[in-house]
């Protein structure tokens, strides 16, 4: 009730991949029960191993999202595809960019591998939906709420931009999807020309950081 609470109807919840509006009242799964968004059974174990603060990618709240119990059993353990088969499973217009960024969050978070564990065979396809379906009010206000709850946001949901940071140049495909988003090339070792100063001179409004503390949203 708290962290997908529907803003326009006090007690009910907005629930995952169908985006309806029902009554939050928690019925042992009769109505809706708890989506794990990347399947158990394709966690290749992950789910047990706890990190640092106690947490582990079975309990973390970012990753368990509200669903209709008939579409959750529908969804099954597919991996996500852009159609709803029986091989794969398509999330919604409306929560295809929220899935990829819950996906990229476990997998730095615990260390997991969305296409080694077969959760989605295209990294592509994840970059695509992150960049199509853009962050909205719903989505970062269950962040800020996850946060007071369990301490920590989902960076993703905050700057989706690390994404392609991250997963931009793992193939032509992922290049071209992010094409036009920042991805980092690997810094020379050593710079080409002897008069080049250790600090760079960063016009334009930029500012140098030299470790993720000081990064800050914007």
């Amino acid at each position: 009730k708290q962290t997908d609470a529907d803003p326009l109807k006090p007690g009910n919840i907005i629930t995952f991949y169908s985006n309806t509006s029902i009554d939050g009242t928690w019925e042992n799964g009769i109505t809706w029960n708890r989506e794990h968004v990347w399947p158990k059974s394709l966690s290749g174990g992950i789910y047990n191993t706890l990190d640092d603060s106690d947490k582990n990618a079975g309990t973390d709240l970012h990753h368990i999202r509200p669903a209709l119990t008939s579409i959750n059993s529908s969804r099954g353990n597919k991996a996500y595809g852009t159609v709803t088969n029986e091989q794969t499973f398509y999330p919604g217009d409306e929560f295809i960019g929220d899935t990829a960024r819950i996906l990229f969050y476990l997998t730095v978070r615990y260390d997991m591998s969305i296409t080694g564990l077969k959760v989605c065979n295209d990294m592509s396809l994840l970059l695509s939906w992150n960049n199509t379906d853009k962050v909205d009010n719903l989505e970062r206000n269950r962040n800020s709420s996850v946060q007071t709850i369990q301490g920590n946001y989902n960076p993703f949901i905050d700057n989706p931009g690390f994404a392609c940071a991250i997963w931009g140049n793992t193939n032509e495909s992922t290049k071209q999807i992010c094409s036009g988003s920042y991805i980092p090339e690997v810094p020379p070792t050593e710079p080409s020309d002897p008069d080049i100063k250790d600090e760079p001179v960063i016009e334009g409004g930029w500012t140098l950081v030299n470790n993720l503390s000081d990064l800050s949203s914007g």
